[in-house]
């Protein structure tokens, strides 16, 4: 599991991001087009979600469509 230290700033929360998109992108994936992606970390960064709640609602998302790819 990843966890966000209790005393990450904002600032931090925004570099970690910031790098994993960069990653990303080598990879071939581009987060920063996903609507789903931009509001978890709109809502980590304003502090209204921590990472692992994020991550939760991620893997949550996947799964249901991979059950109902008409959705």
């Amino acid at each position: 599991m990843i966890t966000t230290p209790v005393s990450a700033t904002r600032e931090h929360l925004e570099e970690a991001f910031s790098q994993g998109e960069a990653n990303m992108n080598l990879e071939g994936f581009h987060p920063e087009t996903d609507p789903l992606y931009l509001a978890l970390k709109a809502d980590v960064l304003d502090g209204k979600i921590n990472f692992d709640e994020a991550i939760d609602a991620a893997v949550l998302s996947v799964s249901r469509k991979r059950r109902n790819p008409a959705a």
